[in-house]
Protein backbone atom coordinates (compact mmCIF):
# COMPACT_ATOMS: atom_id res chain seq x y z
CA UNK A 1 0.00 0.00 0.00
CA UNK A 2 1.61 3.44 -1.04
CA UNK A 3 2.35 5.78 1.85
CA UNK A 4 1.08 8.94 -0.03
CA UNK A 5 -2.08 8.01 -1.06
CA UNK A 6 -2.78 11.20 -2.66
CA UNK A 7 -0.17 9.13 -5.64
CA UNK A 8 -2.40 5.48 -5.22
CA UNK A 9 -4.85 4.44 -7.70
CA UNK A 10 -7.99 4.04 -5.74
CA UNK A 11 -7.68 0.39 -7.29
CA UNK A 12 -4.75 -1.12 -7.82
CA UNK A 13 -4.83 -2.97 -11.37
CA UNK A 14 -2.51 -5.81 -10.83
CA UNK A 15 -4.05 -6.74 -7.12
CA UNK A 16 -7.10 -6.90 -8.38
CA UNK A 17 -6.83 -8.80 -11.59
CA UNK A 18 -5.21 -11.13 -9.45
CA UNK A 19 -8.54 -12.19 -7.12
CA UNK A 20 -10.54 -11.77 -10.33
CA UNK A 21 -8.28 -14.55 -11.22
CA UNK A 22 -8.37 -16.42 -8.23
CA UNK A 23 -12.07 -16.16 -6.88
CA UNK A 24 -13.85 -15.66 -10.67
CA UNK A 25 -16.12 -12.23 -11.29
CA UNK A 26 -19.43 -13.83 -9.96
CA UNK A 27 -17.71 -14.30 -5.82
CA UNK A 28 -15.45 -11.00 -6.07
CA UNK A 29 -18.67 -9.53 -7.34
CA UNK A 30 -20.28 -10.91 -4.42
CA UNK A 31 -17.51 -9.90 -2.12
CA UNK A 32 -18.02 -6.24 -3.40
CA UNK A 33 -21.30 -6.11 -3.14
CA UNK A 34 -21.20 -7.03 0.80
CA UNK A 35 -18.49 -4.59 1.23
CA UNK A 36 -20.30 -2.06 -0.28
CA UNK A 37 -23.45 -2.86 1.66
CA UNK A 38 -21.42 -2.88 4.54
CA UNK A 39 -20.51 0.84 4.35
CA UNK A 40 -23.85 1.61 5.48
CA UNK A 41 -23.20 0.53 8.96
CA UNK A 42 -22.83 3.89 10.90
CA UNK A 43 -19.03 4.64 11.69
CA UNK A 44 -18.69 6.38 15.15
CA UNK A 45 -17.96 9.87 14.70
CA UNK A 46 -15.92 10.49 17.99
CA UNK A 47 -12.37 9.22 18.03
CA UNK A 48 -11.93 6.31 20.32
CA UNK A 49 -11.96 2.13 19.96
CA UNK A 50 -15.32 1.94 18.39
CA UNK A 51 -13.98 4.39 15.80
CA UNK A 52 -10.35 2.57 15.80
CA UNK A 53 -12.34 -0.62 15.57
CA UNK A 54 -14.55 0.72 12.63
CA UNK A 55 -11.53 1.83 10.66
CA UNK A 56 -9.64 -1.57 11.31
CA UNK A 57 -12.28 -3.50 9.67
CA UNK A 58 -12.95 -0.82 6.72
CA UNK A 59 -8.66 -1.43 6.65
CA UNK A 60 -8.87 -4.68 6.00
CA UNK A 61 -12.30 -4.63 3.63
CA UNK A 62 -10.74 -2.29 1.42
CA UNK A 63 -7.20 -3.71 1.25
CA UNK A 64 -8.76 -7.50 0.31
CA UNK A 65 -10.77 -5.75 -2.64
CA UNK A 66 -7.47 -3.70 -3.45
CA UNK A 67 -8.62 -0.27 -2.44
CA UNK A 68 -5.69 0.99 -1.35
CA UNK A 69 -6.23 4.52 -1.22
CA UNK A 70 -9.28 3.61 0.64
CA UNK A 71 -7.07 1.35 2.96
CA UNK A 72 -4.80 3.88 3.74
CA UNK A 73 -7.07 6.68 4.32
CA UNK A 74 -8.92 4.26 6.90
CA UNK A 75 -5.59 3.03 8.59
CA UNK A 76 -4.70 7.10 9.04
CA UNK A 77 -8.20 7.27 11.00
CA UNK A 78 -7.18 4.14 13.15
CA UNK A 79 -3.71 5.67 14.04
CA UNK A 80 -5.15 8.89 15.06
CA UNK A 81 -7.87 6.96 17.15
CA UNK A 82 -4.74 4.80 18.68
CA UNK A 83 -2.37 7.58 19.13
CA UNK A 84 -5.48 9.93 21.08
CA UNK A 85 -5.73 12.44 18.52
CA UNK A 86 -7.87 15.29 18.80
CA UNK A 87 -11.74 15.21 17.81
CA UNK A 88 -10.73 17.94 14.79
CA UNK A 89 -8.05 16.04 13.69
CA UNK A 90 -9.79 12.66 13.55
CA UNK A 91 -13.17 14.60 11.78
CA UNK A 92 -10.72 15.59 9.13
CA UNK A 93 -9.21 11.98 8.33
CA UNK A 94 -12.57 10.45 8.83
CA UNK A 95 -13.73 13.00 5.61
CA UNK A 96 -11.00 11.98 3.77
CA UNK A 97 -11.60 8.32 4.33
CA UNK A 98 -15.13 8.83 3.69
CA UNK A 99 -14.42 10.23 -0.02
CA UNK A 100 -12.25 7.57 -0.44
CA UNK A 101 -14.52 4.80 0.24
CA UNK A 102 -17.06 6.88 -1.82
CA UNK A 103 -14.94 6.88 -4.67
CA UNK A 104 -13.77 3.51 -4.06
CA UNK A 105 -16.91 1.65 -4.42
CA UNK A 106 -17.99 3.81 -7.46
CA UNK A 107 -14.39 2.00 -8.92
CA UNK A 108 -15.31 -1.49 -7.75
CA UNK A 109 -19.10 -0.90 -9.45
CA UNK A 110 -16.99 0.41 -12.90
CA UNK A 111 -14.48 -2.65 -12.46
CA UNK A 112 -17.05 -5.43 -11.60
CA UNK A 113 -20.33 -4.16 -13.53
CA UNK A 114 -24.00 -3.54 -12.56
CA UNK A 115 -24.13 -6.43 -10.55
CA UNK A 116 -22.40 -4.61 -7.57
CA UNK A 117 -25.19 -2.31 -5.60
CA UNK A 118 -24.69 1.42 -5.03
CA UNK A 119 -23.21 2.59 -1.87
CA UNK A 120 -26.53 3.08 0.39
CA UNK A 121 -26.06 6.59 2.33
CA UNK A 122 -25.27 7.09 5.84
CA UNK A 123 -26.57 8.52 8.18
Amino acid sequence: MAEDDAQAPALDPVRFGRLLELMGPERLRGFADRYVAGLAEPVPRAPGPALERAAHRLVGQSGMLALDATAAAWRRVEEACRAGSDEGAVAHLLAEAENRTREGAEVLRRALGPAVRDEPDRE
